[in-house]
């Protein structure tokens, strides 16, 4: 095996196909000026290009029950939309041509986008960018990549400078593996590339060109454990098919024993639950399964609205989630807005630093408590008929956590005031700041679970934006800094009787298995096409042999990757197949085995 360039893993797994290559051009960037005199005709093209993309992605909107990408063209519909409504202006008032309007839009968006400050909001600038494309790419009837390879009777490895969240979804079918030079582990691509399960790694920019001639259309991997492109050479080709089988054998079992329960050889159970942000994402936790929801996102009620939704429609939208997981736990999480994730009618003032400013519980106890209030009144409402807890975010003190609960007790004691009906319900916090995790001792005797959420945690126990490519490789959930922080944050947690979830990026992270079991977590929550996979590997597992040399290494490790080496072969000890589909790790020392 040739390692041709080492990269950013986005999306775990190993990939083995024929590569192509896209070299491409920025059709942004191509658009030349250009004037009409006839204004009429120029409003007409930009509308049959509206009408084309529509009807397109309408298409796929019925063809496909994948809710991030469901969420993802809805949202190219609306930005199709309002792009096209600016430019004909353009068109009428300035007799700019079509392409020329939809540009000038585009490039004010973008600037708009990026005055905001927001790392989270400049990634969405991919999504204008992404429409804008296609219409001036329908105008000028211009190929595009999907053009190319829809039609591939074979997966492909795409390798591509970047690639935007459309040709992911219209690709579907034909990607086995993606590798790009731009991009991050929070853009739209990178959660498709999840939802679908296609391995998916960054590697640094001027790597294709350099490594082009070598690889085109040659069988090549992606391991996307380690982040690495890697060439197959001839004495490997039988190991290739072994690779190969191994893969197509395990995705089946994943799902054939979905419904088998998470317990491992030594009988240590664990609560497999699901992230979910809507009704749709709901249907597929049973499907795949899972056990409950164990972080319910509310922000999708508050989108697209001018006002946010009350405590009947909150209620309502409970019962109805409740229903579709036929009456299994689902863990609430009050609404996470801030200056990241804008929420126009909240008149969210803009900051320099959104991450670290009004955002979560801040934001709701300071300036929306009426949202809060709302929230806390349906979950225990809805706890009359269902199980519920209801958890808050980006917890930084002791006080939030006292001033809430305070809430909760005043609206408590109204309904028992006036004989309403209400529940027990269980009542936690998201650990994502290190404070709060540095005083969990203080915190235990007030809250009757924790929810791990790793994402914020590592960003900012890392101090490296999650979203800046530039310091991706700094991002890492495994990192010894990490691990030991989690870990003791548990192991207070469960001296004091407190239930311990874990529902960021790694409780749906292969590798991070072992480590998580080891430190006795309850329940992991995680998109609920993770759930067959992570099952089948947990029923492999016996924590027992690992657990004391897994505590060891965290407390007096050489390197901060013999954690994450030492997991991988966990990983492939549990599941002997995984000889087969790793036979690249035999590039890599290994701690000795226990």
């Amino acid at each position: 095996m040739i390692i041709l360039a080492k990269g950013i893993p986005i999306n775990s797994g190993i990939a083995i196909g024929t590569v192509k290559i896209w070299e491409r051009d920025d059709v942004l960037t191509s658009i030349q000026e250009c004037k009409t005199n006839n204004i009429n005709n120029e409003i007409n093209i930009i509308n049959n290009a509206l009408n084309s993309l529509k009807n397109k992605i309408n298409i796929l909107l019925r063809n496909l029950n994948i809710k991030e990408i469901a969420d993802i063209l809805n949202a190219h519909l609306q930005i199709a939309q309002s792009i096209v409504e600016e430019a004909i202006n353009e068109i009428t008032d300035n007799n700019d041509c079509a392409t020329s309007a939809i540009k000038h839009v585009t490039m004010k968006y973008i600037h708009e986008l990026q005055e905001s400050g927001s790392e989270l909001i400049g990634m969405r600038i991919d999504d204008i960018i992404d429409v804008s494309s296609q219409l001036i790419s329908l105008i000028l009837n211009k190929q595009l990549l999907y053009d190319l390879y829809i039609t591939e009777d074979k997966k492909i490895i795409l390798i591509t400078n970047y690639i935007m969240p459309s040709e992911v979804i219209l690709l579907r079918n034909v990607l086995e593996g993606l590798v790009t030079e731009h991009g991050g582990a929070t853009s739209h691509s990178a959660i498709l590339t999840r939802s679908l399960n296609v391995p998916y790694i960054i590697v640094p920019v001027n790597t294709i060109k350099a490594i082009a001639k070598l690889i085109t259309n040659k069988i090549l991997i992606i391991d996307g454990f380690k982040g690495l492109l890697i060439l197959p050479e001839e004495k490997d080709s039988s190991s290739l098919t072994r690779i190969i089988n191994s893969i197509d054998t395990l995705n089946a079992q994943f799902y054939d024993e979905r419904m088998n329960p998470a317990v491992t050889i030594d009988g240590k159970y664990v609560n497999i639950l699901a992230n979910v942000g809507n009704i749709e994402d709901a249907r597929l936790v049973l499907e795949y399964g899972g056990e409950g929801i164990g972080l319910l996102r509310l922000e999708f009620m508050y989108m697209n609205r001018k006002s946010p939704p009350n405590e009947e429609e909150l209620f309502n939208t409970l019962m109805r989630m409740s229903k579709v997981i036929n009456g299994n736990e689902i863990i609430v999480r009050a609404l996470d807005a801030g200056g990241d994730k804008p929420i126009p009618y909240l008149n969210i003032t803009k900051e320099n630093n959104p991450f670290l400013g009004l955002r979560g519980i801040r934001l709701l106890l300071r300036e929306h408590q009426e949202i809060l209030i709302n929230e806390i009144k349906a979950v225990l409402k809805a706890s009359a008929f269902g199980k519920f807890g209801f958890m808050i975010p980006m917890v930084s003190s002791v006080n939030e956590i006292i001033e809430t609960k305070k809430i909760m007790r005043e609206i408590i004691e109204e309904f028992d005031r006036n004989n309403i009906k209400y529940g027990k319900i269980l009542f936690g916090i998201m650990v994502e700041v290190p404070s709060i995790a540095l005083i969990i001792d203080k915190v235990v005797n007030h809250i009757d679970f924790i929810s791990l959420g790793t994402n914020d945690l590592t960003q900012y126990i890392m101090a490296a934006d999650r979203s800046n490519e530039k310091v991706q490789y700094l991002y890492d959930e495994l990192n010894p800094s990490v691990l030991r922080l989690i870990y003791n944050t548990v192991n207070v947690a469960k001296q004091h009787g407190v239930r311990v979830d874990v529902c960021g990026e790694i409780a749906g992270n292969e590798i991070a298995l072992p480590i998580l079991l080891s430190f006795n977590v309850d329940a992991l929550s995680m998109n609920p096409v993770s759930i067959p996979k992570i099952k089948y590997i947990i029923r492999r597992l016996r924590i027992s042999d690992i657990k004391s040399h897994i505590i060891k290494l965290l407390e007096n490790f050489n390197d901060e990757n013999d954690i994450k080496n030492f997991l991988i072969t966990m990983l492939i000890k549990a599941i002997p197949q995984f000889n087969d589909l790793m036979i690249i790790y035999g590039n890599y020392e290994h701690p000795q085995q226990p």
